[in-house]
């Protein structure tokens, strides 16, 4: 709950500095840190679809509820997604394989064409977002009445508050949606899994595909709190010990490295840096691995 109330607290304190300085950089600094705030929530609701925040079932259901409003999610398409994306990974029905596809990130670098990639890039974007909003044949109703329900919230703000609070919504939480949460997400997201699909065949055990299908994302503090709050950079460890909660999984890498567990399940897809060394580029742009670093 600390977390939950920590994220809230940011963007707000975020946008009266902003409001109050009135400046272009301030404003811009803003979009990003709400952007950030932004997946902070998803992977709250991340967590609550696996019950990994409270002990009660029915606590984790509301509060993933709140927190999947703001950024336009149905906790109840996302977790249908999601528990399908861990019993399927790497087959042809696990939703976010699908969703590579889509984007052309599912193969590794070497088999890619970017050029490709770059020219589709707007309408990929487009993919993305919609995407982003787990949306099928049976969920529209349900994306009606959030949007609904938005509105009406944003009607009473304007009604009580004048013009200023539809500006300010749109500025303050509209664009940064459209803008760096999107991007955020989709740098995050693509150190998950782009480019190891075809390191395990898709009819290997789930704790073969875990470990061979996924990558644990490292980097230094700042990038950590920017792409992978709450502890959502060690995707590799998600899936293959999807009962531990995130905010655990730091303490489970520290004793798995001590006790060699690494070594043992020939894992090679660590990325503690995104620029040096070892980078996510490097992973991801030209198929190269890196050892396991604490």
């Amino acid at each position: 709950m600390l977390v939950l109330i920590g994220d809230f607290s940011s963007v707000v304190v975020a946008i009266v500095l902003s409001i109050l300085s009135g400046t272009w950089l301030t404003y811009l600094l803003t979009v990003i840190l709400i952007g950030s705030r932004m997946r902070a929530l998803n992977n709250l609701v991340h967590e609550a679809s696996h019950n990994a925040l409270f002990r009660s079932r029915k606590l984790n259901l509301w509060i993933g509820r709140l927190c999947a409003l703001p950024i336009f999610l149905s906790m109840t398409d996302y977790k249908t997604s999601h528990m399908l994306h861990h019993a399927r990974l790497g087959c042809d029905g696990d939703p976010d394989l699908i969703r590579e596809r889509q984007l052309m990130a599912d193969k590794p670098a070497n088999q890619r064409n970017w050029l490709l990639c770059l020219v589709n890039l707007p309408g990929k974007y487009v993919t993305y977002v919609v995407g982003s909003l787990y949306l099928g044949p049976t969920h529209l109703q349900s994306l009606a009445i959030r949007l609904l329900l938005i509105a009406v919230l944003v009607g009473l703000g304007t009604l009580f508050f004048g013009n200023a609070a539809l500006l300010n919504c749109l500025k303050y939480w509209v664009v940064p949606f459209f803008t760096s949460y999107q991007l955020i997400k989709f740098i995050a997201e693509a150190g998950e899994h782009s480019g190891l699909y075809s390191e395990a065949l898709a009819s290997e055990p789930l704790a073969v595909k875990s470990v061979e299908m996924s990558r644990n994302m490292i980097p230094s503090l700042p990038l950590k709190l920017l792409f992978y709050p709450h502890g959502d950079g060690y995707h590799m460890l998600h899936h293959r010990f999807p009962a531990v909660p995130g905010l655990n999984l730091a303490k489970l890498h520290a004793h798995l490295c001590v006790t060699g567990w690494y070594e043992k399940q020939g894992f090679k897809n660590n990325c503690t840096r995104f620029f040096g060394k070892r980078q996510l580029l490097d992973q991801i742009f030209f198929n190269r691995s890196t050892g396991v670093s604490t």
